[in-house]
């Protein structure tokens, strides 16, 4: 039998997202816009495998070149893959702790940059 101590509450953070930065060219990608969702790594031996995985977003335009430019780059390697998933912006869903301090910057300065 299982003896559980007294009940907590655990805070879940989360954020709106504002916008999206194409990952490629630094382009804005607004509401209702399709972009892709890009993941890539490898599954080579060792800890590298996990610290390569990288999370990209990436508008229309820049697709088939980055996903050509990642082929090329990775030609030698035997366990690389890229997982490309489309997706549509919609302003103000949710991130659940999918956010960093250097994000917090570019809306600083995008939020100057208006004038706002």
């Amino acid at each position: 039998m299982k003896y559980y101590g007294k009940p907590t509450i655990e805070k879940i953070e989360h954020r709106l997202c504002e916008y999206i930065r194409c990952d490629s060219c630094n382009k804005k990608i607004i509401e209702k816009e399709k972009y892709f969702e890009i993941t890539t790594g490898h599954h080579d031996w060792g800890n590298d495998s996990y610290e390569s995985i990288e999370h990209k977003d990436i508008c229309e335009k820049c697709l088939d070149k980055y996903v050509g430019n990642y082929f090329k780059e990775t030609k030698d390697s035997y366990t690389a893959y890229i997982e490309v998933e489309p997706e549509v912006f919609y302003k103000n869903h949710k991130k659940y702790g999918d956010y960093d301090f250097m994000e917090d910057r570019l809306v600083v300065n995008d939020l100057k940059n208006k004038g706002e």
